[in-house]
């Protein structure tokens, strides 16, 4: 008795060495194999194009994540061909007869053939990561939208297999890659009162430093593919072992976990007009600032390595208004909107920047042009009767602002017409005179100009 016992336990390592041994030869045998350095450099080269000139952990979070749209749909196609191997090869009716039982062989081969593309995720997750950390961005990588990206090469990989398991064709395997990266970007051009607009797990995410990142749906999303590859591989195991009461269980638990994470999605009720509402909590931060200029200019410390660029902008910007009503001693980066106040008062501006897809649009310029809001100075945008402005009184308003704008530069006017043409001129006109004139002009009509009382008549 005692005997077969330690037998017993005995014989449990061997189980263990088998498995492992069957997973390093089917990892040497699968398709992903062959397709593991191309993916991951093709990812990996698409994801650096993404990154902004900024580095910022956020941006470098959905960047991540978003390398599944190419890993996903590639893994799938691989793990299709994998599932329909023995089908193809004419080997179904000889692998019965083994002792090993078709779902371990099944389990081994979907995941052998997954780990390839776990393994590219990995590694281009831990290029971006590192080299972001490298440039020194500030705080911490938000975990949900990487863990996110992996969940949705796991899900795809199983959801490959299963397709490829009972659909008996040799066009499978391209035909659910194809399918698959539609499926990732059907929804996203569905309207946002959708819930699948919501539901696919690479949906356009805004990314701020200050509130994060919305649609935060990293737990819905989780919940919904770890569901989706429960379901899949147990579907997969069902056409061999139909009346599996295992498969059928973890089929059904897989289901579960699908509707709730949808439901969970649909009950959210998420709508683009809620993003960064303004209730929401601002990240602690404790800004960096340059005081050594006539304007002090401070800024995020994720935006660290602009502070002196920015500096420079502004003083340069701001310079032929100091000392006049209106005009800031101090510019805050911040989180709202711009908000101009009295003389020695503090402007704050926007970082201006768009995280996600538009990733690669993003650039040093686009912060840095919108730290002066030169038309929201020029505009009292406290007179209430400003409102009221006249359109040739806004055309003056926009003839100093485009000078302040373009200072230092040649104007093309000869190449824009009707109004614009007109509020170039002007400014050009302005640009030509000394700046002796222009300061003197502008400490002689700068509040009848902010007040929107002046006429095109009335420039210089």
């Amino acid at each position: 008795m005692i005997g077969v016992k330690v037998s017993h336990l005995r014989g449990r390592p061997s189980e263990w060495f088998a498995l492992s041994d069957m997973m390093r030869i089917e990892a040497r045998r699968s398709i992903g194999r062959a397709f593991f350095p191309a993916i991951a450099v093709l990812a990996g080269f698409l994801a650096a194009g993404s990154l902004a000139e900024i580095p910022l952990w956020i941006d470098t979070s959905i960047v991540v994540r978003d390398t599944a749209l190419v890993l996903g749909p590639v893994l799938a196609g691989a793990a299709a061909w994998m599932a329909g191997r023995e089908r193809v090869r004419g080997m179904e009716e000889l692998l019965e007869s083994t002792a090993r039982p078709a779902g371990a062989r099944t389990l081994t081969t979907a995941a052998a053939t997954t780990l390839w593309g776990v393994l590219a995720y990995a590694v281009v997750a831990a290029g971006l990561i590192g080299w972001t950390y490298f440039r020194g961005a500030w705080g911490e990588p938000p975990i949900w939208p990487i863990v996110t990206g992996l969940l949705t090469v796991l899900a795809c990989a199983s959801l490959g297999y299963a397709l490829g398991a009972w659909l008996h064709s040799r066009f499978t395997a391209p035909l659910v890659a194809v399918a698959l990266f539609s499926v990732l970007y059907f929804p996203v051009g569905l309207p946002e009162t959708s819930p699948l607009h919501w539901l696919t797990p690479t949906i356009r995410m805004e990314g701020s430093v200050y509130y994060g990142l919305f649609p935060n749906l990293g737990l819905e999303h989780s919940v919904f593919l770890t569901g989706l590859a429960l379901a899949s591989l147990a579907a997969a195991g069902l056409r061999r072992a139909r009346m599996s009461p295992v498969a059928w269980g973890i089929t059904l638990a897989g289901s579960f976990l699908v509707a709730v994470g949808a439901g969970m999605v649909w009950a959210g009720g998420y709508r683009a007009e809620s993003m960064f509402a303004a209730d929401l909590p601002v990240i602690p931060h404790t800004p960096i600032c340059n005081e050594r200029r006539p304007v002090a200019v401070c800024v995020h410390p994720a935006y660290k390595s602009l502070l002196e660029d920015l500096s420079a902008h502004a003083n340069w910007t701001l310079e032929p208004l100091l000392g006049l009503p209106g005009v800031p001693e101090r510019l805050e980066q911040g989180a709202v909107g711009m908000t101009p106040e009295e003389a020695g008062g503090t402007l704050t501006f926007a970082d201006g920047l768009t995280l996600g897809p538009a990733a690669s649009s993003q650039s040093k310029l686009s912060v840095i042009s919108s730290a002066v809001p030169v038309y929201d100075l020029v505009v009292d945008l406290n007179n209430p009767a400003v409102a009221a402005t006249g359109e040739d009184a806004r055309k003056v308003q926009d003839s100093i602002s485009y000078w302040l704008y373009n200072r230092g530069n040649p104007f093309p006017c000869k190449e824009v017409s009707g109004n614009w043409r007109t509020i170039c001129e002007a400014a050009e006109r302005f640009e030509q005179m000394q700046p002796t004139r222009q300061r003197a002009w502008l400490e002689e009509n700068w509040a009848d100009l902010r007040a929107g009382k002046l006429g095109m008549e009335d420039l210089p």
